[in-house]
């Protein structure tokens, strides 16, 4: 039966005065200091009290000979909050092998010595300790670290080398640091351009206003006519590594159809001034015609009229 025991009186009781420490019931009946798994602490002890080491074990109170016991609602209410928890299947250790190992070690970057770093961010001791944990499915390779970061700038490379707009990297003072492929295709050139100023392929102004005011960030639509190439360009500063960044969108052939439906639009506004003024004349000469038929049916009406008369 259940019992709720009475611990820190009894305790203070039987315990040396400079007791200190959390109260853990083992199955010795003993009080170790500081147990995790300790179900009280002796809240009302000072703190220079509760700094001073514990002196020995103390024998716990036999909980089936006192006084204090439960009611039958609380042993109901106390059976409810227990749980117990068994292993669904044994753990059983596989058997790790070299080339398994090595596998892994393959998976994480890991193949030559200088890359075993053993820094222990993976919360194992070694990266052995680490690959064999991995095999036995207590791990996983993104758990290293390095390897992660390493796979992120990989990843974060990749989508670089891939973007379709041109993208470059300048130093404080200008040069070159690298480019992307988009960015050798727009303006013609390689890595052997790199180290030189920006200025050797393009006109440098928009970086020299950047470099003057670096908290901007620049917008401009720029027609580069050497290349063939009209570009939407945005650029703005890495402060802390006091590089310049420059992205470069390809809108020449949107800027070619914007073009095309102008002198689309241009031409059929022609067309329509010459089919008004076209219509303009036309009425005017039929108007012409009208008028001079009106003159000589009247002059031919008067002439009739006349001869009526004298006849």
């Amino acid at each position: 039966m259940p019992v709720v025991i009475n611990q820190k009186k009894q305790l203070k009781k039987s315990a040396s005065d400079d007791f200190a420490g959390d109260v853990c019931v083992c199955p010795q009946r003993t009080v170790v200091p500081g147990c995790p798994s300790a179900p009280a602490v002796l809240y009302s002890l000072s703190i220079q009290q509760k700094t001073i080491p514990l002196r020995g074990t103390v024998p716990m109170p036999d909980p089936f000979h006192t006084a204090e016991t439960l009611s039958s609602e609380e042993e109901q209410f106390i059976a409810s909050l227990t749980a117990v928890y068994q292993a669904s299947s044994p753990f059983v250790r596989k058997e790790i092998t070299e080339t398994m190992i090595r596998d892994v070690y393959e998976k994480t970057g890991k193949t030559a010595a200088e890359n075993q770093l053993n820094c222990s961010a993976c919360g194992y001791p070694s990266c052995r300790e680490m690959a064999i944990a991995v095999i036995e499915g207590l791990a996983t390779p993104e758990m290293c670290i390095p390897f992660f970061r390493k796979t992120a700038e990989q990843r974060l490379d990749r989508v670089i080398e891939t973007s379709p707009n041109g993208i470059v990297t300048l130093d404080e003072h200008l040069h070159i640091i690298n480019m992307n492929p988009a960015f050798r295709q727009f303006f013609q050139c390689s890595n052997a351009v790199c180290g030189r100023p920006i200025s050797y392929l393009m006109d440098p102004e928009p970086f020299e206003h950047l470099l003057a005011e670096p908290e901007k960030m620049i917008e401009i639509t720029v027609n580069h006519e050497s290349y063939h190439l009209v570009c939407r360009e945005v650029l703005y500063a890495l402060p802390a590594e006091k590089q310049f960044v420059g992205i470069f969108m390809n809108i020449t052939k949107m800027q070619k159809h914007e073009i095309r439906l102008d002198q689309l639009r241009q031409h059929t506004v022609s067309q329509a001034r010459e089919l008004l003024e076209q219509q303009v004349r036309m009425a005017e000469t039929i108007a012409a015609c009208l008028g001079e038929n009106a003159a000589r049916a009247e002059l031919l009406l008067e002439s009739l009229v006349e001869n009526a008369q004298k006849e």
